[in-house]
């Protein structure tokens, strides 16, 4: 059957993801590039890959500008006009014939091109990339006059231009790949839609347009893209490249499934607004790099870091109102970096991957209020981190659906664990300051403090407490931990060892630990009075001999020029009454 350009609105009528079986012409695939049709009286231009015969086939490829490839028979027949250029009122469509197209071709560009609209019109029988827009990236510019007035509606007499991939029957092993490396010069309304297959935008997309982009297919935009209208998302985007990305409108994911993906190669800020009301639509991160998000986000959707790192000054305002998910699947590695002056959220946290991190580098604490709980069965490996020593804090965590569940503190700050924990894995503090404030009395795993490290707190441990050679216990008048499993151990401790512990703490004792645990005093140092330790300033200090109690008192030499000095006075006294 003839191969034609679509000519009325119903071919491409309504919202639908599905693909369009029902309503497109009868090609095995139709792509049609962003823009509407100006007029009914635009050219329908046809690639044909032979001036004078059939064409069309295996290999059409040739040059846009130099090739006389244009022909307005749709059927690749040689009986129409051919051409080398195009025009602004060209509707343009790639390839003529019908016969299929079985390896990839390439259409260079000879300088800047013109067109009203561009359709990609095949059948394919080939797993490779089947077509490709420009031989080098950016290397030349398409201005596409054309525009939409909205998803699927007609622009003046004739009918709406989409990027269109509907390739309807082909098997799953022969869904296209289309690249499109030229720049792209758009204004008005401009529509990219592919059911199925995939399509690759790696050119610069400049100008006005409002970019609509929808459809159930791989979607990739690689651009460094500096449009200014807006972007309306329907159905999956992924953002690659070094920098790709989506003008500088605000973006909106419009429907519950919308998900979009950024996947760049490099660390890129992202400083678009972002709207949408779908539950299950979102941002997704991922590789390896970092991602910064700044724009205000009021989406309804979650956000998953599938690998390297989102940072935010804001969790409330840059995220959505979704739960926020470290890792989709076990393999996964992702964190998220807070790094703004303070702030409480209430939004739900989720540990789906094997590796994953919480980081506070802002001026101010973070507080997550909801805690964190773990997602997926398997091990999963969660770390509190940063280097803000603002008291960072968070509520519970629990295990959820993960069949073990291990929390590390790294980084040179400080986190507070205020809930009520139940985690069964083991808590090693690597790095920084951890305080136990909360209760993680049934959180039973050992807890092991490493050299440099601090634990401390005024909660509840349910295992066993073991401080290694060079770890440090944060000391508090009013604070004691208390530590309920099986022993506290040291492996090198003394006085020194306590941070926030001076000359100008009081005299008295002080209950470091207590609890059902044993305290093994071995490799402790300053244990008894004759061991005290010289704080300076005329006070000492020293463990008493069961559990971890501490005693601060003033020097003896301190006590015994007090007693002096008592005792001075009292003879001064006594001499001054005898002489008066």
């Amino acid at each position: 059957m003839k191969n034609t350009l679509p000519t009325t609105r119903k071919q491409y009528s309504g919202r639908s993801h599905a693909p369009l079986a029902q309503t497109k012409p009868a090609l095995s695939m139709l792509v049609a590039l962003a823009v509407g049709m100006g007029s009914a009286s635009a050219t329908n231009l046809y690639w044909d890959t032979n001036g004078t015969t059939a064409g069309a086939g295996d290999v059409p490829s040739g040059t846009w500008g130099t090739s006389n490839f244009w022909n307005t028979d749709s059927t690749g027949g040689g009986s129409g006009a051919f051409q080398t250029s195009t025009s602004a009122t060209d509707n343009l469509a790639f390839v003529a014939g019908g016969s299929a197209v079985t390896s990839p071709f390439t259409v260079s560009l000879n300088g800047n091109q013109t067109a009203n609209t561009q359709f990609f019109n095949y059948a394919n029988t080939n797993s490779a990339n089947i077509v490709t827009i420009g031989s080098t990236v950016g290397g030349q510019t398409i201005t596409l006059s054309g525009t939409s007035t909205s998803y699927g509606s007609s622009a003046g007499a004739g009918t709406v231009g989409n990027f269109l991939i509907d390739v309807g029957s082909v098997s799953s092993s022969n869904l296209p790949y289309v690249t499109m490396n030229a720049n792209l010069a758009v204004s008005g309304n401009q529509q990219i839609m592919v059911s199925r297959g995939s399509l690759t935008l790696n050119g610069v997309i400049s100008g006005t347009a409002n970019l609509w982009i929808w459809g159930g297919g791989t979607k990739i935009v690689t651009g460094a893209n500096t449009y200014s209208g807006t972007t309306d998302v329907r159905g999956s985007l992924t953002l690659g490249g070094a920098a790709g990305s989506l003008g500088t409108g605000a973006v909106n994911l419009n429907d519950n499934s919308t998900v979009l993906t950024f996947a760049q190669t490099s660390d890129y800020t992202f400083a678009n607004n972002i709207t949408g009301v779908g539950a299950s639509s979102g941002v997704t991160k991922t590789g390896t790099t970092t991602l910064t998000l700044t724009g205000t986000n009021t989406s309804s959707g979650g956000t998953v870091v599938r690998g390297g790192a989102i940072k935010v000054a804001s969790i409330n305002n840059n995220l959505g109102s979704g739960p926020i998910k470290l890792g989709s699947l076990s393999t996964d590695s992702g964190s998220l970096i807070y790094n703004g002056s303070g702030e409480t959220t209430s939004k739900t946290f989720q540990i789906s991957s094997s590796t994953s991190a919480l980081q506070a580098d802002g001026s101010g604490a973070l507080i997550v209020s909801t805690g964190i709980s773990g997602a997926n069965s398997g091990v999963k490996n969660f770390t509190l981190q940063g280097s803000s020593t603002a008291a960072n804090s968070i509520g519970a965590i629990t295990n959820g659906s993960a069949t073990t569940l291990n929390l590390v503190k790294a980084g040179t700050g400080k986190w507070v664990l205020t809930g009520t924990n139940t985690y069964n894995g083991t808590t090693t503090v690597s790095a920084g300051t951890l305080l136990i404030d909360g209760d993680s009395s049934a959180a039973t795993g050992a807890v092991t403090v490493n050299s440099g490290a601090s634990i401390g707190g005024d909660g509840t441990i349910g295992g066993s407490l073991a401080l290694l050679s060079g770890s440090k216990f944060v000391f508090s008048l009013a604070n004691t931990l208390t530590v309920n499993g099986a022993s506290v151990t040291f492996g090198g401790f003394s006085v020194a060892d306590l941070v926030g512990l001076s000359s100008a703490t009081a005299s008295g004792t002080y209950t470091l630990i207590n609890g059902s645990a044993t305290v093994n005093l071995t490799n402790v140092s300053n244990v008894g009075s004759s061991n005290a330790y010289d704080l300076g300033g005329g006070k000492s200090a020293y463990f008493q001999a069961s559990g971890l109690n501490l005693v601060v008192i003033p020097e003896p030499s301190t006590i015994a020029l007090l007693i002096g000095a008592g005792l001075f006075l009292v003879l001064r006294t006594r001499r001054h009454k005898r002489t008066s």
